[in-house]
């Protein structure tokens, strides 16, 4: 009765994982404005971070944000969600303020406005100023 428990928590935190998800990050787009640097990548490592990175954002998607100057960085994220069908492009808009936060918009509407703490605006401002 414990494995048929089991086994049914897991398939269902594999679905949960799949339905509604973005997919799988496969490629990034990087418009560094401040330092003028473009670049896409597809390095699995960067990628990680990246993601380990976005995945401590704090969103709140209720809000309508605007900035008073131009964003630092333009990040598009590409995910696959199915190999068959195109992929899900997200934009994502990211200010970096003086008091060593980052501030994100998405144009993903269940995302919306969102902010980083210190460190891992630390982490994202690296892998944006990478070369």
């Amino acid at each position: 009765m414990n494995k048929i428990i089991s086994l049914s928590i897991l398939l269902l935190l594999v679905l949960a994982g799949c339905v509604g998800g973005k997919g799988e990050l496969k490629r990034v787009d990087f418009d560094n404005y401040t330092k003028n640097i473009y670049k896409t990548t597809t390095n699995e490592k960067m990628i990680k971070k990246l993601t380990n990175t976005f995945n401590e954002i704090k969103w709140d998607p209720n809000t309508e944000a605007s900035m008073s100057r131009k964003e630092d960085v333009s990040l598009t994220l590409f995910y696959v969600i199915d190999e068959n069908k195109p992929e899900k492009i997200y934009t994502y808009k990211v200010w970096f303020n003086e008091d060593k936060t980052a501030t994100i918009i998405s144009d993903n509407d269940k995302e919306g406005y969102g902010k980083l703490n210190i460190e891992n605006s630390n982490i994202l401002k690296k892998l944006v100023n990478e070369k």
